[in-house]
């Protein structure tokens, strides 16, 4: 039996560098983000398929009412979710994916894909993470409504596959720790299938 192509799901806080372990994750293995879908225009030098799968509201909300989106969140009047459809297609033919998603989203794919691996990307402490938001140049105000929106994450990381800590300037080490878990998990998943 010919395993399907990984579906790797990285949640975690906002500001913990999702974005950039996923750039570390592509420049050093054959994993590619899958964009999600949205109904918001394309931005100069953006390519359809490719940054997002750029859509209008119509069918966005036709893909919600058939079950062809596993979650979608809406931020200012634009939808933005995942294309099942895509995933599907990358699976089917055998290309690794990283999918970004909020914990909720993770535990959906889960249930629909077994072999989904959920990893969550934990800061080394909320102090390192408040720091690297207020260089965003983020005000303190919406770092605190962005810690309690992020609290459904930090409840659940504990019931994730593997849990990696960000350390400032080693995304690269992230990212080797999570290929190196995937694999290992996939080369047990394969050994189960040939011994049936």
């Amino acid at each position: 039996m010919n395993p399907k192509g990984i579906i790797l799901v990285l949640a975690g806080p906002s500001g913990v560098g999702k974005d950039t372990v996923i750039d570390c994750l592509r420049r050093t293995s054959d994993f590619a983000k899958l964009p999600s879908c949205t109904t918001r225009p394309p931005r100069p030098g953006e390519i359809d398929g490719v940054h997002y799968h750029f859509m209008d509201v119509g069918t966005f909300l036709s893909m919600i009412e058939s079950g062809a989106v596993l979650e979608y969140k809406v931020m200012a009047g634009q939808y933005y979710g995942v294309g099942l459809g895509y995933l599907n297609e990358a699976r089917n033919e055998n290309r690794h994916v990283v999918v970004v998603a909020s914990a909720s989203g993770a535990f959906l794919l889960k249930e629909r894909f077994p072999e989904t691996a959920l990893v969550f990307l934990m800061p080394p402490s909320q102090a390192a993470l408040t720091k690297r938001l207020l260089k965003r140049g983020m005000p303190q105000e919406e770092i605190a409504s962005r810690f309690e929106v992020d609290m459904e994450a930090w409840r659940s990381a504990h019931l994730f596959d593997f849990i990696v800590v960000n350390y400032d300037n080693e995304e690269q080490e992230a990212a080797d720790r999570i290929l190196r878990y995937v694999h290992s998990e996939r080369e047990l998943q394969v050994s189960n299938i040939t011994e049936v």
